[in-house]
């Protein structure tokens, strides 16, 4: 009976490793297929890329002093954003892995996978970062109207502020 019992370990043991690299293929996969990795990347890099002027500004001011160059200081930030952007792809994949074996088995992720190899889907995932950047703006022009309005509103209300 101990023998059974250590074979079940043992069994369990051995296959428990291969389940979880293969859920992490499949889910990595699931994400290269629904282009959510890419996109978030080039976000990353846009937010850096137009921090940089103020960056490069900010420590210009600080080390102006110990004889760097401008340049020095433009060539420092934008290897900055380079090695940014890189770890931020290698560390972003494991986070989203391990938020996906939190939630999903790895049945359903194949399957997600299977649905996503389709033609539909592909060509929704590559009009996804489109979308997504159109219904940001169409948030933003949406709150500041709803903003204004409600401000508006509220001062028309309050006879003080008239």
């Amino acid at each position: 009976m101990k023998i059974f019992f250590a074979l079940i370990m043992l069994i369990t043991c051995a296959v428990a490793p291969a389940q979880a690299d293969e859920f992490e293929d499949r889910a990595i996969e699931m994400l290269e297929l629904s282009n959510t990795i890419q996109p978030s990347l080039n976000l990353m890099d846009t937010m850096l890329e137009g921090m940089a002027p103020m960056m490069v500004q900010q420590m210009y001011s600080k080390v102006s002093c110990k004889g760097v160059s401008k340049e020095e200081v433009n060539g420092l930030v934008g290897e900055f954003r380079v090695r940014t952007v890189k770890r931020f792809g290698e560390e972003l994949v494991p986070l989203m892995v391990n938020e996906l074996r939190k939630h999903l088995t790895l049945e359903q992720v194949s399957a997600l996978v299977d649905l996503m190899k389709t033609p539909a889907y592909q060509a929704y995932a590559e009009k996804t970062p489109e979308i997504m950047q159109t219904r940001q703006k169409a948030g933003e022009m949406l709150g500041q109207r709803i903003g204004l309005e409600v401000m508006n509103e509220l001062m028309a209300e309050n006879p003080k502020f008239q």
